[in-house]
């Protein structure tokens, strides 16, 4: 090595030694093999995030990396403070800050960072606000790497790297956290957003996992096609079944996927996906649940509207979804990943394990026929879908068909959603909850609405191709084309002699739903 250039710096000894240590450091190999088994997919996003980092040596830069819970932010985050932590005088990880700061409190993270930093064991921080002063004036001629994972909270980030004037220039801060707002009031953040694995990563990732090999045996190809399928492309749920699955036979195979399907994830991935519901305020929990339940994949404009008649104001409510990572929009769609919709479902049934009568929300197929043809809803359910697409039928009947009983709904006294499709019910209900805000009812089988429904609070009303021939027997005249005026405020409107599909009721706020707001096709994230 040449130390000609160094004899300039010769009268600073301490830039001296440090550049030195740079040069040979530089010249290291680096510890992390990103090919490494549970690493699976890492190299171009590790190489993504290296360059937001950049190698200017005299400024200081911050990078986040955002996504849903169990996409393998973390994983990313360690892979690139391992890949570079030897280019820096001091380097930090701090693991989980959102969970630690609540268990610990903020002033122990400082202290933990500014201890390590300094190199003082016995350092001690009387508060949040000492913590933050002496971070500013004794980091500020270190070049520090810092790892801050899993943020979730604005206050979490100005105590612990509020800016980037409290580090020594050339200093990196690297931050994971699946909310994007918290990190739009920074503009000293630029923002790297965590994407799921292909699909041949995902396969790779979890035949490692599973067999400890890149192919396994012919028996289990299949199977190991469905648990891909199941997984969604999501890390944490291929490495958490992967090794369920670890030295098992078929049986034991099959028996697990079988589960997974009917009951749910396993516990170990709903307890990180279920992290960022707990948070949310009631009208966004509500918001999330109905779109695990029912609205996953819809237009988002439908969505939005039918939300509206909720009050559960999705003008605020889907953009915070969004910023979680616990939705996306595209295309004019709402999506919701199928595990974190799984866990939004598991939330609607957690307490009422094979009772769908007091689920707050019905979307399966056998929970509402068993529950239309038993009566056995309670004033819990909040929203009922029925739309059995994909039931195989028998060979001799054309369309599912449910032999609904007709006081089925007497008991739903807080039902504001009810939406039926694709389905025949030949006998319709004598009585509908005065609680209903939305409506949606194909091949509605009955001539009137049952006389007792006042309909007060319904904001949105579809019956096509029904058999409507008046709103209630004996309130209203029948429809022939031009605008009549039944008792109470209500009136009829875009009526058809010949097609009574099209027939409506209309309040103050009841709106008419044509063809043109139907969603189009039921479809998932791919």
């Amino acid at each position: 090595m040449d130390f000609n250039h160094y004899e300039a710096a010769a009268s600073h000894e301490w830039k001296f030694i440090d550049r030195i240590v740079q040069e040979i450091w530089s010249k290291l190999p680096s510890k992390i093999k990103v090919e490494d088994v549970g690493l699976v997919g890492m190299k171009s996003r590790i190489e993504e995030v290296t360059s937001l980092l950049g190698e200017e040596s005299n400024v200081v830069r911050t990078v986040a990396i955002w996504g849903l819970s169990g996409i393998g932010k973390s994983t990313l985050a360690r892979s690139v403070y391992r890949q570079i932590e030897d280019q820096f005088e001091v380097h930090c990880f701090l693991d989980e800050v959102g969970e630690a700061s609540k268990k610990d409190g903020l002033r122990s993270l400082q202290q933990y960072l500014l201890s390590k930093s300094l190199g003082l064991k016995d350092l001690q921080i009387a508060n949040d606000m000492d913590g933050i002063a002496l971070m500013k004036t004794r980091l500020r001629s270190r070049r520090l790497l810092l790892v801050l994972d899993d943020i979730d909270s604005s206050e979490q980030l100005e105590a612990l790297a509020g800016s980037h004037e409290w580090f020594g220039p050339g200093s990196r801060i690297i931050i994971t956290t699946r909310d994007r707002k918290l990190l739009l009031e920074h503009n000293e953040v630029q923002i790297h957003e965590a994407s799921l694995l292909d699909y041949v990563e995902a396969t790779k990732l979890f035949h490692w996992t599973a067999f400890n090999e890149v192919c396994p045996a012919k028996d289990f190809e299949e199977l190991s096609v469905q648990v891909i399928k199941y997984s969604g492309r999501l890390p944490l749920a291929l490495k958490v079944i992967g090794s369920a699955l670890h030295g098992e036979n078929m049986d034991f195979w099959k028996a697990l996927l079988e589960k997974l399907r009917k009951v749910g994830p396993d516990g170990n991935i709903l307890k990180k996906l279920k992290i960022g519901f707990d948070g949310l305020e009631e009208s966004v929990q509500n918001t999330f649940l109905d779109i695990a339940c029912f609205f996953n994949g819809w237009q988002k404009e439908h969505v939005a509207r039918i939300l509206e008649s909720f009050e559960f104001y999705p003008a605020h409510s889907i953009p915070i979804l969004v910023h979680k990572s616990l939705i996306h929009c595209s295309h004019g769609r709402v999506f919701m990943h199928q595990l974190i919709q799984e866990t939004g479902r598991h939330i609607v049934r957690k307490n009422f394990q094979r009772k769908p009568g007091k689920y707050s929300r019905l979307w399966d197929t056998g929970s509402v026929e068993h529950v239309l043809t038993k009566s056995t809803g309670t004033e819990n359910i909040e929203g009922i879908l029925l739309n059995p697409q994909h039931i195989l039928l028998d060979p001799h009947e054309r369309e599912y068909t449910i032999e609904m009983a007709t006081d089925a709904f007497r008991k739903m006294a807080k039902l504001r959603l009810l939406e039926i499709h694709n389905a025949c019910i030949p006998n319709g209900p004598d009585y509908l909850p005065d609680e209903l805000r939305w409506i949606d009812w194909d091949k509605y089988p009955s001539n009137y609405l049952p006389t007792m429904f006042e309909a007060d609070v319904l904001v949105g009303l579809r019956l096509r191709y029904s058999r409507l021939q008046q709103l209630w027997e004996g309130r209203a005249q029948l429809i022939t084309g031009t605008r009549v005026n039944p008792p109470k405020k209500h009136i009829l409107r875009d009526a058809e002699p010949s097609a009574n599909y099209r027939q409506c009721l209309t309040t103050a706020n009841t709106e008419f739903l044509s063809g043109a707001h139907r969603k189009e096709t039921m479809c998932s994230p791919s």
